[in-house]
């Protein structure tokens, strides 16, 4: 059996977000789910991105909003 570090992250929640796709904030994410833009799945009281969605967000970014992202975070 792998050890749990071993797997791939699946999954992560809002407040990780961040962290993995770095110049994104956590209020543009947040909007962005309010919105629809991202899906994100319940569960429970917890909400969990999956990673592949947010690769695909984040790609469906025009160039100029990942460059304003990029300039706020700084």
């Amino acid at each position: 059996m792998a050890k749990e570090r071993d797997l791939p992250v699946l999954t992560c929640t809002p407040s990780e977000f961040p962290r993995i796709f770095v110049g994104v904030s956590r209020t543009r994410l947040y909007e962005a789910i309010r919105t629809g833009e991202i899906k994100t799945i319940k569960d429970r009281k917890r909400r969990i991105i999956e990673i592949e969605e947010g690769k695909r967000w984040v790609r469906s970014l025009s160039p100029e909003a990942r460059r304003h992202q990029v300039s706020s975070a700084a």
